[in-house]
């Protein structure tokens, strides 16, 4: 009995040992995660790190860094010459922090290990190209809050939901207007592309969005332009997915996304190619919509109001289309229809064949850009000074 007894106590030591060991290494771990910081100053000197050179407005990394980097100064590139910047995870919250900054550029950095790899506040003229980003749970690779005018371009983003409850986003805008989405290969997010209220006349093209739950996801604002984007979201990385839905385009949210325009897109392999909850006046044309288990849900207990599924004549290609085309104009006779209030009245009989536009291309028009940029400036300067 007093043998039973201690064993019971010593079982429960063990345990109380066993837990107070994790408590440990937990804690540990928070210690570990203190966050660098490193500073570009307004004056242009460098804090908190060697790893940085700088040579005229140019900021290049020579080795892999740890830490946040904040940058204070206008005018400038950040170069990661294909070196790391690595977060010590959850805790450290931002990678590359520009906040009321103008004409930075952040290019060629891979950025893992953070909840914000790159964020963008009250930031103008800016480019974020080239760059290589790995995000987890409630990460967001890229993220604008009350930033315009910027491009986003030829940017990996690669999502690993790896939880039951990983939420990861590629890129969120908010409140962020007027901006350019160009060429990024976004892969395995929750939501690739989460364009928020006050986010309107952005245009989204080029970019190839796959293995998410949702790719792009409109919740409020108005005139976004789509075009020549490739979705194909069914192949979900995790199995929470799958075992929903995964949704190429979801017009959604407390404010209508209204009169965006959507066209010369392809939607493929998709659980749900588009899902309108609440929205009006958008425009759908020149898409081809194939090999999706769903081709457009229109969920009807919301309001939705003129919705359009062609343009000047021309529809969107539907794979499960069965009308004939008669005259050989390569519009179907008959509309497509998809429910009782909306329909595609000119069909393509053919998919549109959508053009990439070459990714080398952008660094050449980048730097002419600056050249022109440059020489515009100093033009300025010369006469101010006479």
């Amino acid at each position: 009995m007093i043998f039973s007894m201690k064993k019971g106590v010593c079982k429960k030591l063990q345990f109380f040992v066993f837990i107070s060991f994790l408590l440990a290494a937990v804690n540990v771990e928070f210690v570990k995660a203190d966050e660098i910081t490193i500073y570009i100053r307004a004056d242009g000197s460098i804090e908190g790190t060697d790893s940085i050179q700088r040579v005229g407005n140019v900021y290049m990394f020579v080795e892999n860094i740890e830490g946040l980097i904040v940058v204070e100064k206008d005018d400038i590139v950040i170069d990661g010459s294909g070196f790391t910047l690595q977060g010590s995870g959850y805790s450290e919250e931002k990678g590359i922090y520009l906040v009321f900054r103008n004409n930075v550029t952040v290019c060629n950095v891979e950025v893992t290990g953070y909840r914000e790899c790159i964020l963008l506040e009250n930031t103008t003229n800016s480019k974020i190209i080239q760059n290589k980003l790995s995000t987890y749970i409630w990460e967001d690779g890229i993220r604008l809050d009350n930033s315009s005018n910027n491009l986003i371009s030829n940017n990996n983003i690669t999502s690993y939901a790896e939880l039951p409850n990983s939420q990861p986003i590629g890129m969120y805008l908010h409140q962020s207007p007027k901006n350019t989405i160009y060429s990024n290969n976004i892969t395995g997010a929750w939501i690739s592309l989460l364009v928020g209220n006050g986010s309107n006349d952005n245009l989204v093209y080029g970019n190839n969005i796959t293995l998410g739950q949702t790719a792009i996801d409109l919740v409020g604002e108005s005139n976004q332009i789509f075009e020549n984007n490739i979705f194909g979201t069914v192949e979900a990385i995790s199995s929470r997915v799958t075992a929903n839905y995964g949704v190429g385009i979801l017009l959604s949210g407390a404010v209508s996304p209204d009169y965006n325009k959507i066209y010369r897109n392809n939607l493929f392999d998709n659980k749900i190619a588009v899902q309108i909850k609440t929205a009006s006046h958008n425009v759908f044309y020149q898409n081809n919509f194939f090999d999706n288990e769903i081709q457009v849900n229109i969920q009807e207990e919301f309001v939705n109001t003129n919705n359009t599924w062609n343009y000047n004549n021309r529809g969107n290609y539907w794979d499960d289309y069965t009308g004939t085309d008669a005259n050989g104009d390569g519009i179907g006779d008959t509309p497509y229809i998809i429910n009782l209030d909306n329909q595609d009245n000119y069909p393509l009989m053919e998919p549109v064949i959508i053009p990439e536009f070459p990714s080398w291309l952008i660094v050449p028009m980048f730097l002419i850009a600056t050249l022109v940029v440059a020489a515009f400036k100093k033009r300025n300067h010369s006469l101010s000074a006479t």
